[in-house]
């Protein structure tokens, strides 16, 4: 019977509650929609803005926010980005590209350049390799899949490798791409590292970038202490600079602190393999007298590292960083100890690709009229990257946006299926609870609805009582029985404390019971035996709400993690929501928002694909 009859419907009163009723519902389900949409947003996000709250990240459909977001997936650090170009900045939300058009033109002159005199392997970093709050980037998980394949499980790396790695993702944090460029890294002694030094030498060339020598002394000796405002700048250290490519090396003309730290980066900070020593007879006899007290005027002791020599007056001072390790060391002690800095001479990407330029145009001015530019020296000439970056960017937009907004779900992903057997575990559990529940449920409900026995509504009350406690109050008395079975760690544990549940008991009951009876009396007559007619009669019958109660099952099995975590403490036998309760707890909140929705993905997809026969499971059962 309809509340509102035909002629009262016409009234305004009538269409404003109506409408009124609408409304209502058109709220209520943006408030079930928008939270949806949120997390949907935000498992796209990464640290540099996952605290903008919008819908649709704007990164999608916004150029400039797309490049920012790809720069700090490269770069993971402001710092790395400064380092590799002439940005003075501290957060990526002020990044913006160099698009002059001198840039492009030095753009395309330095890919000329770097085809015919590449970077060395400890010249170069690789982007988007590193640990970003608990996240892997793309070349990260291209390396933990690299590791997979060449070592098989993680057992057998942390064998292989002598390791103790607790997880994939854990590899990831011992690697510092920094660290190639510290005062004493002068080899790779690691294994580890040395698997991904081959591993990046596949990498696409976008990928890279390079910390340049004035780079690093600008972002460790100089924003570090005046900041990044030009004319912060400027009274830090008595120099004039109009832009930051200014701020180089190469200038010795600012105060005496900025001399003093400028000396100090080249002799305590700079890498050895960026300087080259101007080297004379002087410093050949000083070199000589340093290698005499480092070995105490023993020639025996010196023929271990000089073995091609005879006396200490053969030994020359090197002007570049020796191959032999133990040679480069002491060349590494004697810049720090001996040398004064008008004696070195720095080197480098950057350092070459201004001789190159300048031994092409000759002058400063042949340059810039040939690029537009406006460049007092050579001297502050740079590396176009955050041009190059903009280009590649560009050039590259739908994948870049594809890869950003997929890539916390890749993540969660790997980090699922390369944590033990999580999805192997998950699908036998679940498939087995749908079995059992659709085996034991009903043919206790077909016992108590067909037989008239005496007890039959005091099993339905202690069935349904066992609704009125919470699940965690059983976990426990489950956990010891268990245990005293020696269950424990096994999909029995997993099976058996779920095979039986009250509601669909009662549910599954309610609805043999509305089953004609002379079904059961005709096949009965024509000879079925009691096995038939619950296979071919009732549970024929009864698909819609075995539908209901299968999907119940599902979603209490794979939703399952505290008792899956109690019962089965053993990595090999987590589920996927054990992994995942796991992942939350160290992972940033794009990547939980990335684990939920991955989450949410098989359930949403059973009730879509099956979901006219679900509804019918819920409504026929009300109806009878």
């Amino acid at each position: 019977m309809a509340i509102l009859n035909d002629v009262t419907k016409k009234s305004a009163g009538a269409k404003v509650l109506v409408l009124s009723f609408y409304l209502i519902l058109i709220l209520g389900g943006i408030t079930m929609v928008y939270p949806f949409l949120m997390m949907t947003s935000g498992a796209m996000k990464g640290h540099y803005n996952i605290k903008k709250m919008n819908v649709v990240p704007v990164f999608l459909y916004d150029d400039l926010e797309l490049y920012r977001a790809w720069s700090e997936s490269k770069y993971l650090r402001v710092a790395n980005l400064n380092e590799a170009s002439t940005s003075a900045i501290n957060e990526f939300d002020i990044l913006e590209p160099n698009l002059r058009d001198c840039d492009t033109k030095l753009a395309d002159m330095y890919k000329t350049f770097s085809t015919q005199n590449p970077a060395s392997e400890y010249e170069r970093v690789l982007g988007r390799v590193e640990v970003s709050n608990s996240n892997l980037p793309t070349n990260g998980l291209a390396f933990i899949n690299y590791l997979s394949d060449k070592y098989g499980d993680l057992e057998s790396l942390n064998k292989k490798l002598d390791l103790n790695m607790p997880q994939w993702n854990a590899v990831m944090r011992t690697i510092s791409q920094a660290d190639l460029f510290q005062k004493g890294f002068l080899e790779v002694n690691n294994s580890l590292v040395a698997d991904f030094i081959k591993f990046r030498q596949n990498s696409k060339p976008d990928d890279f970038y390079l910390p340049t020598v004035d780079g690093q002394f600008r972002q460790k000796m100089i924003f570090a202490f005046a900041g990044y405002n030009i004319n912060a700048i400027n009274e830090a250290t008595g120099l004039n600079i109009k832009s930051i490519s200014e701020l180089t090396l190469s200038r010795n003309d600012g105060n005496a602190w900025y001399n003093k730290m400028r000396k100090t980066f080249i002799l305590q900070f700079l890498n050895p393999r960026y300087i080259n020593i101007k080297t004379d007879a002087h410093l050949d006899e000083q070199y000589r007298k340093f290698i005499k007290k480092e070995f105490k005027n023993s020639i025996v002791a010196a023929l271990d590292v000089f073995p091609h020599i005879k006396r200490f007056a053969e030994i020359k001072c090197p002007n570049k960083l020796p191959k032999s390790i133990r040679q480069a060391i002491l060349y590494n002690k004697f810049i720090e100890h001996e040398v004064s800095v008008d004696a070195l001479e720095l080197t480098g990407p950057q350092l070459r690709f201004r001789s190159y330029l300048k031994d092409k145009y000759k002058t400063i001015e042949a340059l810039n009229d040939a690029i537009g530019s406006s460049f007092k020296s050579f001297d502050y000439v740079y590396i176009p990257q955050r041009r190059m970056d903009w280009d590649y960017v560009m050039a590259n937009k739908s994948a870049l946006r594809w890869d950003l907004a997929t890539m916390n779900v890749k993540y969660v992903a790997s980090y699922i299926f390369n944590h033990g057997r999580a999805a192997w575990v998950t699908l036998v559990f679940c498939l087995l609870t749908i079995i059992t529940s659709l085996l034991v449920n009903p043919l206790a409900a077909y016992a108590l609805s067909r037989y008239n026995l005496p007890s039959t509504y005091k099993v339905l009350m202690v069935l349904m009582a066992t609704m009125a406690f919470p699940a965690a109050v059983t976990q426990i008395p489950s956990f010891l029985m268990l245990k005293d079975f020696h269950l424990l760690n096994t999909f029995w544990a997993l099976i058996l404390p779920t095979m039986a549940n009250g509601y669909s008991v009662f549910i599954l009951k309610g609805f043999f019971d509305s089953l004609p009876k002379e079904l059961y009396e005709a096949a009965s007559l024509d000879g079925a035996s009691e096995v038939r007619l619950f296979f071919q009669i009732t549970l024929n019958l009864s698909k819609p709400v075995l539908a209901l109660i299968a999907l119940q099952s599902f979603t209490a099995a794979y939703g399952n993690f505290m008792f899956a975590l109690l019962i089965c403490q053993d990595p090999s036998m987590w589920t996927i929501m054990v992994y995942i309760f796991q992942l939350q707890n160290t992972a940033n909140q794009a990547v939980t928002f990335a684990a939920l929705l991955l989450a949410a993905v098989p359930t949403f997809v059973i009730f879509v694909t099956c979901q006219n026969v679900i509804m019918r499971g819920i409504v026929v059962p009300s109806e009878k």
